[in-house]
């Protein structure tokens, strides 16, 4: 071989086997030539072998097996099929990707797999909240130097007003605090910033952050549990979705869309209130959040709903009615 093939070998074979081979499906040499040979590379065994010695020192795992009644090189891949759905589905249910990113990232994972371990995932439909922020993934990067180094980050952070459009918190104003972790729930990264000044921990969604900005400002650390902050700060809500239609205070608009994404539908306005049906579990989570919004909050449908808070409601005045007599 030429010394600029012999050069090329090694990736050139590297990809074949990723591509072709994993524990179930092996190439004989014969076919390793072959395939060899369909990408411009005229090879001996010879040369194959070391190639594959080559790869085997880079820390590429590859394996000759006989078993099964067929003779054949598979390279081990970095993930099994199974961990290989595992990481996709948690990429497809993130809220904070957008699709164009969920996609990208989807198909980083699948190009570590073979042909054959790909036709076995199943390709779902997600058809979930996305962010229209395409920095997240940028951010985190940001966040996670800032945290390693203790240092102040810059932000601005917004809320989604009833016509869709940013409205960002102290007029436009930037925040300058410590972040101290990265962190998923429910399909959403936040990270947990200090504010020396009030001196207390807050999580900041980091699809709702933009124009992160490191500074080269050096923060003195304070006593932080990650595990006692996740405890105390994150909750979660699971069950059946269904249709929930209520008339709400415009002053909630922005916690409505953090609760249920900006794409609910709005059929009416008015210069106090708007009126949504969002999907959403009926759960007690759900109720709990509505309780905390008496006044502000009015549901309309579905009437198994209404029906329990007028049971709490019910209950709760006849056991303070009772405390008062």
């Amino acid at each position: 071989m030429k010394k600029v093939e012999m050069i090329r070998l090694p990736s050139v074979l590297h990809r074949i086997l990723q591509q072709y081979t994993d524990r179930e499906n092996r190439l004989s040499m014969p076919q390793i030539l072959a395939l060899l040979e369909e990408e411009g590379l005229t090879a001996d065994r010879r040369s194959v072998y070391k190639a594959l010695h080559v790869l085997e020192d880079g820390g590429v795992k590859i394996v000759f097996d006989r078993s099964g009644g067929k003779m054949g090189y598979y390279m081990e891949h970095m993930f099994t099929p199974a961990e290989s759905l595992y990481l996709i589905s948690a990429v497809r249910n993130s809220f904070s990707l957008t699709e164009e990113e969920a996609r990208k990232f989807s198909e980083k994972i699948t190009a570590l797999m073979s042909e054959n371990e790909r036709a076995m995932l199943m390709q779902e439909r997600h058809d979930i909240i996305r962010t229209d922020n395409p920095r997240v993934m940028d951010y985190i990067q940001l966040l996670l130097q800032a945290v390693r180094d203790c240092i102040f980050v810059d932000f601005r952070y917004y809320d989604i007003t009833v016509s869709r459009q940013k409205k960002y918190r102290r007029s436009s104003g930037r925040y300058h605090l410590v972040p101290y972790a990265v962190v998923s729930s429910e399909g959403r990264w936040y990270c947990v910033f200090y504010s020396p000044s009030r001196k207390n921990f807050a999580n900041y969604r980091i699809d709702k952050m933009d124009n992160v900005v490191l500074t080269k400002e050096k923060a003195d650390p304070v006593p932080f549990s990650l595990e006692n902050h996740m405890r105390s700060a994150f909750r979660m809500y699971h069950g059946e979705a269904r249709t929930v239609t209520a008339e709400f205070d415009l002053s909630l608009t922005s916690q409505v869309f953090d609760q249920f994404g900006s794409d609910i539908i709005i059929s009416k306005v008015t210069e106090t209130s708007f009126t949504a049906s969002i999907r959403t579990a009926l759960t007690p989570p759900l109720v709990s959040w509505l309780l905390q919004y008496p006044s502000l909050i009015r549901v309309l449908r579905p009437q198994e709903l209404v029906a329990r808070l007028t049971e709490i409601a019910d209950i709760l005045h006849k056991t303070y009615q009772k405390e008062g007599s």
